[in-house]
This record gives C-alpha cells, sequence and structure tokens, in this order.
C-alpha cells in the first residue's frame, strides 16, 4: 500500500476474494437447486441446517480467519518471522480445536436444536441426516479456511482464493 497507487493496489488484493465469495454464492444457489430437485422434504431440511452450515463458515473463515491473517501480517510487516511462524502454529492448533469442538457440539445438539426450530417427521430425519455428514467434515472445513487466511496474512490472496474457487466447482460438479 506503501509503494504504488492505492487503488490499483486494492483492487489487485480485493479482486481474488470477490471472486471466491461469488463462487460461496453460486454453491449455495447450486445445492439448493439440486435439492430442491428432490423435493420439499429434502429442501425443509436444508432450512434447517444452512444457517449452521454458514456459521461453520464464518466462524471459521471469517471471525477467526480475519484474526489469523490480520496477527500474521502485523507480524511480517513488523519484520518478526519468529513471531509469524507463531501466529501460524498457533492458528493451526486454535483451527484444529475448533473444528472438532464444533463438530462434537452441533453432532450432539443436532436434534434438540432442529426440534426446537420446528423439525419434525421426515424433514427432521432428513436434516439429522444432513447434520451429520456436514459436521462430521467441519475439521476439514476449519482447517482449510485457516491455512488459506495464513496465506492471506502473508500478502498471497491468489492462492487461497483460486483453492477456494477450484473447491467450489468441484462441488458444484459433483
Amino acid at each position: 500500500l506503501l509503494d504504488g497507487p492505492i487503488l490499483r493496489t486494492l483492487l489487485r488484493l480485493a479482486a481474488p476474494n470477490v471472486m471466491a465469495t461469488s463462487m460461496a454464492v453460486l454453491v449455495g444457489l447450486a445445492e439448493t437447486f439440486y435439492i430442491g430437485v428432490l423435493g420439499v422434504v429434502p429442501l425443509a431440511a436444508l432450512g434447517l441446517v444452512f444457517p449452521f452450515a454458514m456459521l461453520t463458515g464464518m466462524l471459521s473463515a471469517g471471525a477467526m480467519g480475519g484474526g489469523v491473517a490480520s496477527a500474521l501480517s502485523r507480524a511480517f510487516g513488523a519484520g518478526d518471522l519468529v513471531r509469524a511462524q507463531s501466529v501460524a502454529l498457533h492458528a493451526l492448533l486454535i483451527g484444529t480445536i475448533g473444528g472438532v469442538a464444533y463438530s462434537v457440539l452441533f453432532l450432539s445438539v443436532s436434534a434438540p436444536l432442529f426440534t426446537l426450530l420446528g423439525g419434525r417427521g421426515e424433514v427432521l430425519r432428513e436434516a439429522l441426516a444432513y447434520a451429520s455428514v456436514l459436521f462430521s467434515g467441519a475439521l476439514a472445513v476449519w482447517l482449510f479456511n485457516t491455512l488459506a487466511s495464513i496465506l492471506r496474512g502473508t500478502g498471497n490472496m491468489r492462492v487461497p482464493s483460486a483453492a477456494l474457487v477450484g473447491a467450489a466447482l468441484l462441488q458444484i460438479t459433483l
């Protein structure tokens, strides 16, 4: 930001994130379409689980990821590579603990939570089946987003965004 035109630098840094975020929106649309084709019951089940699927990403990429990228970029900016390595290592540790805790928490409270939200009968059964798969994979999401945030903290915006775009295209295709 100190060595060139600010607008061009900001656009160069923001463009990969805009692309990755746009792909995440397309994944949500594709999943909703695919599940809608299956019928009303699976779509209603998705409605129960979807907010918690979004929470997975918002916590791991947004809240945790923003803090990781910020702390790492400050360490790099100060020229403190030892602190940067420590931040990255601790981020991976926290991401691992966060992913495991998220899985355990939501796998243990899914049934009462979805019932409280109005899930009954076949809709509740479908929601619990979807949630068991989704929340069992929360660790992978947390680690993926933590690693992406570590890269972003180094100033590398392209690699994590390319990985997110690739994962989104794969998810939509599969």
